[in-house]
């Protein structure tokens, strides 16, 4: 069995392109070591709002996304480290890239989930995602690296 974590769009996509590398939950996790990363089903307006963001928007374009219904959704991305998990009040902002702020709402009382070594699966496989880190069988990915 393999971890995986389901993110919305475009912040899935952002996080396996190395542009984000951060994750604010409600919820702590104890796991560390890789994830897959499954691209939630639905983009809500919010994250369309991210997506036309002044300084979202050059990057999702370079990244070849026009619009957010171009953006790989209900699929499984890839795989990605989660190096650490701490309370937010605890952890070194100075880290975060500037446009971090934009795409993560820091809160207090939320956790800090941070990612590193993003890789992209050439072959994305449907799957249904979950809410928490879920389990997913390797049969799912077989043949998609």
């Amino acid at each position: 069995m393999l971890r995986a974590i389901s993110i919305r769009q475009p912040y899935a996509s952002l996080l396996m392109h190395g542009v984000k590398m951060f994750e604010s939950r409600a919820w702590s996790t104890l796991y560390r070591g890789t994830v897959l990363v499954h691209a939630s089903t639905q983009i809500k307006h919010r994250e369309t709002d991210i997506f036309y963001h002044p300084e979202v928007l050059p990057t999702l374009r370079a990244l070849g996304y026009q619009s957010p219904t171009q953006m790989p959704t209900g699929v499984i991305l890839g795989t990605i480290e989660l190096v650490s998990c701490c309370p937010f009040q605890s952890y070194d902002s100075e880290e975060f890239k500037p446009i971090e702020s934009i795409l993560t709402p820091f809160d207090k009382g939320h956790w800090v989930w941070k990612f590193a070594n993003p890789v992209f699966f050439e072959k994305k496989p449907m799957y249904r995602g979950r809410l928490g880190v879920f389990n997913v069988e390797e049969e799912v990915i077989h043949g998609c690296a």
